[in-house]
């Protein structure tokens, strides 16, 4: 009966003792996610998208609705790839410029325009039929992958250290 104990003592909340319902497993791991001071820690997997506040701003001239669709844009990002696409269930299916539309909830030729804008910033790019999003934006990913490197490399470069630079370009010595 001790551990289905709530964690209200005389109507206060005493988080920093913790009083599983049942014993888990790892209770030591679940308390670490949690102190007083910082609060609850989430769990950031490679799967979740990441932006870059320091140095990796969106232009200052791009409107508040552009802005709107690129957020609603990065959660339609594929791990690991950058790429725009549908998720369904069993499969990802890439986006193109009707299925963005529809994504978005705006019309064609308003996407069109919004891709045209993005695509002229480098913020999106068309490569084989796919729409790929500039990681120094949004990133879903933990790591920069050599498609994503090579199809954004001149907005990148600047901000890797120059032996990561080499290491895309080949030098195994780097």
């Amino acid at each position: 009966m001790d551990e289905q104990k709530s964690i209200l003592t005389d109507g206060i909340a005493d988080a920093s003792v913790w009083h599983p319902r049942k014993p888990t497993k790892g209770n030591e791991w679940k308390e670490q996610r949690f102190d007083l001071e910082d609060g609850y820690s989430f769990w950031l997997s490679a799967y979740s998208v990441r932006s870059f506040p320091n140095g990796f701003e969106l232009p200052k001239d791009i409107d508040a609705l552009t802005c709107g669709y690129l957020y609603r844009c990065s959660m339609l990002l594929q791990p690991k790839t950058n790429m725009l696409v549908k998720h369904h269930k069993n499969y990802d299916k890439p986006l193109n410029s009707r299925l963005l539309a529809k994504e978005l909830g705006i019309g064609i030729r308003q996407c069109q325009r919004f891709l045209k804008d993005v695509k002229e910033r480098g913020i999106i790019k068309e490569d084989d039929h796919r729409l790929y999003m500039n990681p120094i934006y949004f990133i879903r990913s933990r790591k920069l992958n050599w498609k994503l490197y090579t199809l954004f490399e001149k907005d990148i470069e600047p901000f890797l250290p120059q032996w990561v630079v080499d290491r895309f370009n080949g030098d195994i010595n780097a």
